[in-house]
């Protein structure tokens, strides 16, 4: 069986009061260590009735630093029912020896089974109440992440008080899967996010990246584990603000085009291809596809120089039909990530990317969720 490691919030089973109050388990005394440790470094957020903290801290073995921090927890657990409310995925903390019915939680929750707790985590060097593993394609995309989490806590209240704390990995394009599943096997917590790469609203079609992800998350980890964006890629959450003052004048024709989907249909700019543009030969093929049934129709109305001279390009046969006629933005958009993350946290934000923004911003709360650090002594 795979251990678990794990930061969010932490919920105690009924089932942890008998382990606790039992001294002589030296199983116990690890499982405290660790959660002690975990808390007074600000990895996790404690959700437990206080019969079970208080088992714990009439124990005898506690040491005068474990008993301030066990008092803590005890102190803020009150304090903290609005954020419980609020999030709903979290580690569920149970001994599966003692009555213990996993018939009363959700299955999207993870499961820390304290059953034979030293062999099962200790002697293999595991604190399961570690940070988990937040593997992204690209390490960079947590530029875009961390902005939209920070702006989702400023319009949040209840997170005030809370930070995030995941380890973020680098998955590497098609090796993300592949990473997630070493790291799951290696007894860590994994949660993933991935572009669609979808092309158009609808796109039925599965890419590499996210269908792999799907597969080893449904069969092996949990699915709710793992979030596919609703856009093409990551840079479909920047906001067209940040493009525009971003851009050089070469630049500017694809963000007038931008604009202009935006205009005619704000749900098509979480499809645009930023990096690559468009292509003459994909938008108007000699037989219609989806992927030019969905474009085309923006063309039909933009009027502008550079895409002017590009279609009479191709139509004169003087470039290749293969051709952009909506130039790439590649080269931009590391910058425009850069000046999104530096940008005013109270920026208003376009709104249609307000529900993909929480989408995500939920997502990673739940998954990383934390206390701040503990200064008891």
């Amino acid at each position: 069986m795979v251990s678990l490691i794990t930061n969010m919030i932490i919920q105690f089973d009924s089932s942890v009061y008998a382990f606790c109050v039992n001294e002589k388990d030296h199983n116990a005394k690890y499982f405290i260590d660790d959660l002690c440790s975990s808390r007074k470094l600000g990895y996790i957020v404690l959700y437990s009735t206080k019969r079970i903290i208080l088992a714990i801290l009439n124990r005898s073995d506690l040491s005068p630093l474990q008993k301030a921090i066990i008092n803590n927890i005890k102190e803020m657990i009150t304090f903290k029912l609005s954020l419980f409310e609020r999030v709903k995925f979290r580690a569920i903390v149970f001994h599966s020896q003692i009555g213990f019915d996993k018939s009363m939680y959700d299955d999207t929750n993870l499961f820390i089974d304290l059953h034979d707790y030293y062999n099962r985590y200790t002697k293999n060097g595991i604190n399961p109440f570690n940070k988990p593993k937040l593997v992204l394609e690209d390490i960079n995309d947590y530029k875009v992440y961390n902005y939209i989490c920070k702006w989702y806590k400023n319009n949040n209240t209840v997170f005030t008080d809370h930070n995030i704390s995941l380890d973020i990995e680098h998955g590497g394009g098609n090796r993300t899967a592949n990473i997630c599943e070493q790291y799951f096997s290696d007894g860590k917590t994994v949660f993933s996010i991935c572009d669609s790469d979808s092309k158009y609203p609808g796109d039925p079609k599965k890419h590499d990246t996210a269908s792999s992800l799907i597969k080893l998350f449904s069969s092996k980890i949990n699915i709710n584990q793992l979030y596919v964006l609703k856009c093409q890629e990551v840079e479909n959450l920047i906001p067209l603000s940040i493009l525009k003052g971003t851009a050089n004048g070469t630049q500017l024709p694809a963000v007038k085009f931008i604009e202009h989907v935006i205009d005619h249909d704000p749900e098509y700019y979480f499809f645009i291809d930023l990096k690559n543009g468009f292509k003459y030969n994909l938008v108007f093929p000699d037989v219609e596809t989806e992927y030019s049934r969905h474009w085309s129709k923006f063309f039909e109305d933009f009027d502008c120089e550079h895409y002017n001279r590009s279609v009479q390009g191709v139509i004169n046969k003087a470039i290749p039909t293969n051709s952009s006629i909506i130039c790439k933005l590649s080269s931009m958009l590391p910058h425009a990530i850069d000046r999104m993350n530096s940008m005013p946290i109270d920026t208003e934000i376009e709104p249609y990317l307000i529900a993909e923004w929480k989408n995500i911003a939920e997502r990673i709360y739940s998954w990383g969720c934390s206390g701040k650090q503990l200064r008891v002594f």
